[in-house]
């Protein structure tokens, strides 16, 4: 890319790391400094830098100025707006977005409060369809998403689509919407095809059709979606500028054959500028169909200008094209620079013009080529995907080299094709959506093979961001042409990618991670060469648990292959839902539990007072239950972690009765350094003895922000602080990370280390 390009995407960069959007004041400064050097052809790439700089911050402004009131949150009110998306329905509620126009207070009073909004209503009693006006009672709460390392960033989700609350519909019986309206044409175009397609597609197969060709994924089980990612297929079923450019390449070829089949047509426009005009439209419309998403916006951008230098018969610089195309999807999108499919994308398109140029022995005219060009595809992405995903998936290039020209050139085309029937001619997209599952069968099974093969993923920990620079600059050098010596120094920049920037204890040290998961309870011991999950959050659905969305996302984070230990303190779905998701993906070695009966088939092991261990000579010790009949709460398992550095007692959701069994066993043994807070900081936990015996001197409340049960209880937090104990909680803190070691305990809060101005910042500051 040109000097510029980069330097206003670097002053974009810049803008997306405050912690706070600076001051208007000083974003005068470096637009006026922009203009001041402009006219100085050296300073032209300051001035891109301060243009960048300040075009990101009028957009976030803009993006973050109708938020919701703080003084708004969780309480009722009255709303009156627009169903804006196609609705996801599922079996105990729909989810949709909703456009607020207005809201009305207890006054009566009519306030105006334009608010994209994303609302579930359960067991709604009516369908919801897009246009719709609707008036009923909502609850409604800020952006807020899980924070820790390695995780999926919520909140940015939502303010790149817009959203800028969440929340859910208070039943009514009488709830009706008051009228339809002619709002969102496009989104009703929509649900009345996702409608046709689900009554034409058998099931197995509805999932992966609305995928393709609506880009409505909501329908993908979560096995669907476990093949897809181990297999490096899951590009596939996402449109974005794979699916947007197979479908404007074979326009192209078809529309200029067409076109120079006749004299007469020929003689209007030339079959290039018609072919281009093709390219271009079909492409439109599939991005439309697609709902315009952003992953499209920016191939349809790219897809535009490629075309445009097509036409000009001019010679242009690859490195101009992507320059035009990256300044024109960043003016649509500052926010894409923070996108894995933004780089992804702009990388496969650099290495496809870098191997044309300088690896002429690849590019054949047989059918060689595809294969070729895919595995340098393949070397090339994996410093891309171990930086963003912490995984590569051993055997994504004979399944991409296999789907990629099946999906794209037949599946894809064929889907758009029924898709424009099926409004019309019924009959003869039944027939094309019947050859579609004939496609998808051949494509289950290669997948189905491969997913039969041994290590289909490679976690690997985290990597720096200069580590991936250097490991892409050797890519580069690797993918010259044979026999240049320059390429021998190929693995010498590629060797930092092997010697990842991830903090492992030392011998007798051990880290304590409690992670942000809502209202319940998830964490994760590392000792030297040890490691231990206790507990392991909720299931909140079949298609979302914690142990998919927050816990293994961590372990691959952190590079971690094994578990030692799975230990749930009890049954409770807040605890143990994401348990099952945790064994599918990751080998256990042992299971420990208060109720082993809850993994019949793990051979799980009951927890019992005087069970001891010892790691890398760190202590672990199971203090309860004992031979007492207690109730579920009261049987959790209660850990102590040990060592000279250093202990903690982890609790689980005992309640009094076993704080009194604990203290009536020893006492002493459940003085600890740090305490994780019994049943999230209920009133029927966390007595005056318990505390006083325990003595710690950091507490830690997992709980959920603006949760149902209203946990931690604010006299229970009092009774911690007024002994001098300092406290954390999970949501204002994110996931929280502690280092018992030589040198003194240390603690890493990721709400605070890696929250930037579109997060929270009023939990950040409390």
């Amino acid at each position: 890319m040109s000097a510029g390009t980069i330097a206003f995407a670097a002053g974009i960069y810049v803008l997306l790391q405050c912690r706070v959007l600076p001051p208007p004041w000083l974003v005068l400064v470096v637009l006026l400094i922009s203009l001041l050097v402009w006219r100085n052809i050296r300073g032209r790439i300051l001035s891109c830098f301060c243009l960048g700089f300040v075009w990101a911050y009028i957009y976030s402004g803009f993006t973050l100025s109708n938020d919701l009131p703080v003084a708004l949150e969780q309480q009722p009110i009255i709303v009156e707006g627009v169903v804006a998306s196609v609705p996801e329905h599922y079996p105990r509620h729909s989810r949709f977005q909703f456009m607020i126009e207005r809201h009305i207070s207890a006054s009566g009073e009519q306030l105006a409060l334009p608010l994209m909004t994303r609302l579930s209503w359960y067991r709604p009693p009516l369908m919801i369809r897009p246009g719709q006006r609707w008036q009923f009672e909502v609850k409604l709460k800020r952006p807020y998403g899980f924070m820790n390392p390695g995780g999926f960033d919520y909140e940015l989700w939502l303010l790149r689509k817009g959203i800028r609350a969440t929340g859910y519909v208070r039943q009514h019986h009488d709830a009706a919407p008051v009228q339809d309206t002619v709002a969102y044409p496009l989104t009703r175009l929509r649900a009345r095809l996702a409608d046709a397609i689900l009554q034409q597609v058998e099931s197995s197969h509805q999932g992966l059709v609305l995928a393709l060709a609506l880009g409505e994924r909501y329908r993908l089980s979560p096995a669907v979606r476990a093949r897809l990612n181990d297999t490096g297929t899951s590009h596939l079923i996402a449109i974005s500028g794979l699916h947007l450019g197979l479908v404007a390449m074979l326009a192209w070829f078809v529309c200029r054959y067409l076109w120079r089949q006749s004299q007469y047509l020929t003689g209007l426009l030339p079959a290039t500028l018609a072919a281009a005009v093709a390219a271009f439209c079909a492409a439109a419309f599939y991005a439309l169909l697609a709902g315009f998403s952003l992953p499209t916006q920016r191939a349809l951008v790219m897809l535009a200008v490629i075309l445009m230098v097509k036409l000009a018969h001019r010679p242009m610089k690859t490195s101009n094209i992507l320059s035009i195309a990256a300044c024109a999807i960043l003016i649509l999108d500052p926010f894409a620079l923070l996108a894995a499919d933004f780089w992804l994308s702009f990388l496969a398109v650099g290495i496809i013009f870098y191997v044309s140029r300088h690896r002429h022995d690849l590019i054949t005219r047989n059918w060689l080529n595809l294969l070729k060009i895919q595995l340098c595809l393949s070397i090339a992405l994996i410093p891309v995907l171990l930086f963003w995903f912490h995984q590569f998936p051993m055997y994504s290039l004979p399944a991409n080299v296999f789907a990629v020209p099946l999906i794209g050139l037949l599946v894809v085309p064929l889907c758009l094709l029924a898709v424009t029937l099926t409004l019309i001619v019924p009959g003869i997209s039944l027939l094309l959506f019947n050859c579609i599952a004939f496609l998808f069968e051949l494509f289950w099974s290669l997948l189905g093979w491969l997913a039969q093969l041994p290590v289909m993923t490679v976690p690997i920990p985290s990597s720096s961001l200069l580590t991936t620079l250097l490991a892409l600059a050797g890519v580069c050098l690797l993918l010259l042409p044979r026999g240049l010596p320059v390429r021998l120094l190929a693995p010498v920049w590629l060797l930092p990618l092997l010697l990842p920037a991830v903090e492992r204890p030392a011998r007798q040290a051990f880290s304590f991670t409690l992670l942000d998961v809502g209202q319940g309870l998830a964490s994760v011991v590392q000792t030297a060469s040890h490691t231990l999950v206790f507990d392991a959050g909720a299931e909140f659905s079949p298609r979302f648990n914690i142990g998919d969305a927050v816990v293994l996302p961590y372990l691959k984070q952190q590079g971690i292959k094994r578990l030692d230990t799975l230990l749930i303190s009890h049954g409770d779905n807040d605890h143990s839902g994401g348990a099952a998701a945790i064994l599918s993906k990751i080998e256990t070695a042992r299971i420990l539990s208060s109720m082993p009966e809850l993994f019949p088939m793990h051979h799980a092991e009951p927890c019992l007072r005087g069970q001891h261990w010892n790691w890398d000579g760190v202590n672990f010790t199971i203090l309860h239950p004992g031979d007492e009949t207690m109730n579920d709460n009261n049987r959790s398992c209660v850990l102590k972690i040990e060592s000279v550095n250093g202990s903690l007692l982890l609790t689980g959701d005992i309640e009094r009765r076993a704080e009194n069994a604990l203290l009536q066993t020893d006492s002493s043994l459940l003085r600890a350094d740090v305490l994780v807070v019994p049943h999230h900081g209920s009133r029927t936990s966390s007595s005056a003895e318990f505390i006083e015996a325990v003595s710690p001197s950091l507490a830690l409340f997992a709980a959920g922000y603006r949760n149902r049960y209203g946990f931690p209880k604010q006299d229970i937090i009092a009774r911690y602080e007024s002994r001098g104990i300092e406290i954390r909680t999970s949501y204002v803190s994110g996931g929280m990370t502690l280092f018992f070691h030589e040198s003194g305990l240390r603690l890493n809060e990721s709400r605070n280390e890696r929250s930037y101005f579109w997060h929270s910042q009023h939990i950040i500051n409390n």
